[in-house]
């Protein structure tokens, strides 16, 4: 297990974790038919100076990077702070490469953009955030679909715990792009009234719904508990289960990006308290991430953010605000296509 020193949260609430943590409190679900984007024009301007080359994963990447640290009261950017940097994603910068693909087609090899080639390598991101934060240590990239987040979480503990880096900053970001969309609106059904309803969950028979998300959820690790929000851990298989204990909240990622979410009903605990905040940042296959930064949030503070669309709980489920009381420790569970599981462990301190 480690330790949670910092978040830093972009999404289409806003750029910072403030934004993220009002979506979360307000109680509301405005409406989004064009989905979760991220309007960078709201980003503090400096932390993007350097950055004018970069594409939209990059510098998502760099401005939750740079929340983590400056929520963990760090004066690490620029200093030359020993760390680690994992960035997870599940599709890296597919616009940027599509567009460098376009390109040789219509220009041929030897005429296309070289910065948008650089920009289309998938560990181009996590080299900007430690290049931006002055960071010196190892430097990886995670691909896995919707459990890049907890194998990335997963090679972060192994590193805390063999003491090769005395921190890591852990982060997952993705972004929409035309060709994804296209692939989505095939095999997926649009929320057409704007927004998610993630605790009804979706059947086979065409009734997927989804809205589109973008955004990055960063994470400063530590091997200590002093200061920190709560307690990280991870565990993946086809036989992890959410834990049945008193004072226990499930996090379900439940948010129209599989076909048939059902298979989550088997999986609750009876008589579990569950929730969801997909409402807050959309669709996307990392959403794992922003669900343990609201988890985390909550731990930390003392308080549970109830649940949205208690009157449409078709299932009879538990949500989570029904009596009140601040949970001890927040699982947070992903589910992919073949029924594998991704299971996010935070306990209080």
């Amino acid at each position: 297990m480690a330790f949670i020193r910092g978040i830093g949260v972009v999404t289409a609430a806003g750029p910072g974790l403030e934004d993220f943590r009002r979506a979360l409190g307000s109680g509301e679900a405005p409406s989004r038919p064009e989905g979760f984007m991220v309007d960078l024009k709201k980003a503090d301007k400096s932390d993007l100076k350097n950055l004018r080359r970069a594409d939209k994963l990059s510098k998502l990447s760099v401005l939750a990077a740079k929340g983590a640290l400056r929520d963990a009261s760090s004066a690490f950017e620029g200093e030359g702070v020993e760390a680690g940097v994992i960035l997870c994603t599940a599709l890296g910068p597919h616009p940027t490469t599509f567009r460098f693909l376009d390109d040789i087609i219509q220009y041929g090899d030897g005429a296309v953009s070289p910065t948008t080639f650089s920009n289309s390598v998938h560990n181009a991101a996590a080299s900007y955030i430690a290049a931006e934060c002055g960071i010196k240590g190892p430097t990886l990239t995670v691909t896995q679909f919707f459990h890049s987040f907890h194998e990335g979480l997963a090679l972060a503990l192994s590193w805390l715990r063999e003491a090769r880096v005395p921190r890591v900053l852990l982060g997952a970001v993705d972004v929409h792009g035309e060709v994804l969309e296209y692939a989505a609106s095939r095999m997926l059904g649009l929320s057409g009234e704007g927004v998610l309803r993630p605790l009804v969950f979706n059947a086979a028979k065409g009734q997927a719904k989804h809205l589109p998300g973008e955004g990055a959820a960063f994470f400063l690790l530590e091997s200590s508990p002093e200061g920190a929000y709560c307690g990280i851990g991870v565990e993946t298989g086809f036989s992890v289960a959410p834990s049945s204990a008193e004072g226990s909240l499930l996090l379900l990622d439940s948010d129209g990006l599989i076909k048939d979410e059902t298979a989550y009903l088997g999986l609750i605990p009876e008589g579990g308290v569950v929730s969801s905040y997909a409402h807050c940042y959309g669709s996307i296959m990392t959403g794992s991430a922003f669900n343990a930064a609201a988890g985390a949030i909550m731990l930390k503070e003392g308080r549970i953010f109830p649940a949205l669309w208690p009157e449409v709980n078709p299932h009879g489920l538990r949500v989570a605000g029904s009596d009140g009381q601040p949970p001890r420790q927040i699982e947070v569970l992903r589910m992919n296509c073949t029924g594998r599981r991704g299971l996010i462990r935070l306990s209080s301190l």
